[in-house]
C-alpha cells in the first residue's frame, strides 16, 4: 500500500515516527525551483496561496522541514522521468 502525504504532514505531532513504524517512508526530493515550476499555477494549495514570492516561500518551507524529511527511510532525487523514478524506488527498497 502506498500513502502519499502532503509535504507538511510528517512535520507535525509524531506523524513521521508513526509513518516510520508502519513501513518504509520515501522522501521524493526536489529542488525549490522544480517544486515552484510544478505548483506555480496550482490554486488548491492554501499554504502557498497569495504569495508574492512563491519560490522563496517554497525554499523557506523546505528549509523548515529538512530535519523531518531527512528521517525518511529513503531519500530519492525525484528530478527524473517517472519510469526511472519507479525503477530507482524499487531498486532501493529491494536493498533494504
Amino acid at each position: 500500500q502506498i500513502i502519499a502525504t502532503g509535504g507538511g504532514l510528517p512535520c507535525f505531532h509524531e506523524n513521521m515516527n508513526q509513518l516510520l513504524q508502519k513501513g518504509v517512508v520515501i522522501y521524493l526530493e526536489m529542488t525549490s525551483l522544480d517544486l515552484y515550476k510544478r505548483v506555480k499555477n496550482d490554486t488548491h494549495r492554501p499554504l502557498l496561496a497569495n504569495e508574492s514570492n512563491l519560490q522563496q516561500k517554497i525554499e523557506n518551507l523546505l528549509e523548515l522541514r529538512a530535519s523531518t524529511y531527512c528521517q525518511a527511510t529513503l531519500c530519492i532525487q525525484a528530478n527524473k522521468p517517472v519510469e526511472e523514478l519507479v525503477k530507482e524506488i524499487v531498486r532501493q527498497i529491494d536493498s533494504i
